[in-house]
């Protein structure tokens, strides 16, 4: 699925990942770009996260949530794109469930 990011503001954030991740170069979606998801993570709960295809990090342990992984980006920070595969793919699934 494609997404667009729509938020890209990590200044709240960005002193404490750079900490966690003891200076790895981490790279962050951009507004204005389209992605694609390449997993869908819920973070124990706390939030729904993506992977993204054309982003990948080094691994670093997260305090949080208490793991080794991959930095994740929220989903909050993103809007579904709609692309005309998605929408084909949206009315093959609902003729099958009829």
């Amino acid at each position: 699925m494609k997404v667009l990011c729509i938020n890209d503001d990590f200044s709240k954030v960005l002193q404490t990942l750079l900490e966690e991740s003891k200076g790895l170069n981490l790279t962050f979606p951009k507004k204005g770009e389209e992605y694609t998801i390449r997993e869908v993570l819920d973070n124990n709960g706390l939030v729904v996260s993506y992977l993204l295809v054309e982003i990948t990090n080094p691994t670093f342990f997260i305090p949080v949530l208490n793991i080794r992984r991959e930095l994740s980006f929220a989903e909050w920070r993103f809007s579904k794109l709609h692309t005309q595969e998605s929408v084909e793919e949206f009315v093959e699934n609902a003729i099958y469930s009829l």
